[in-house]
């Protein structure tokens, strides 16, 4: 009797995965151009720009689906969770401040390709 597959169930939340990074490089690498020879490798440089920003998106979402979860653990009467908590908690919080930090850089890079885009660090 062969094994049977589990169903694949969609998932709630935004995940980014390979598929999206590859749909959206491919879309660069088959898109019609009449700019020349060198026109493949714009598109596939803008398609993965594009995913980096859907990357950055989708990571700072799920960190602010952790955050209550989180919150709630550093209720909790076991120092272990409290402290785990804690730092599942910085983490989020770090994760999104860089994302914050990062979204607008990655559009400047799509807005201007050629350009250094410098962060003065706080």
């Amino acid at each position: 009797m062969p094994l049977a597959r589990k169903k694949k169930t969609s998932s709630p939340l935004p995940i980014i995965g390979a598929e999206s990074v590859s749909s959206l490089a491919a879309e660069g690498i088959t898109g019609k151009s009449a700019r020349g020879a060198g026109a493949g490798l714009t598109e596939t440089k803008e398609a993965a720009e594009r995913a980096a920003v859907e990357y950055v998106s989708c990571a700072a979402q799920n960190a602010a689906i952790l955050l209550p979860l989180a919150d709630a653990g550093r209720r909790s009467s076991d120092p272990a969770t409290a402290e785990a908590a804690e730092k599942l908690v910085d983490s989020a919080v770090r994760l999104r401040l860089y994302a914050i930090q990062a979204t607008p850089r990655l559009y400047l890079r799509m807005i201007f390709p050629g350009a250094r885009v410098n962060v003065v660090a706080p």
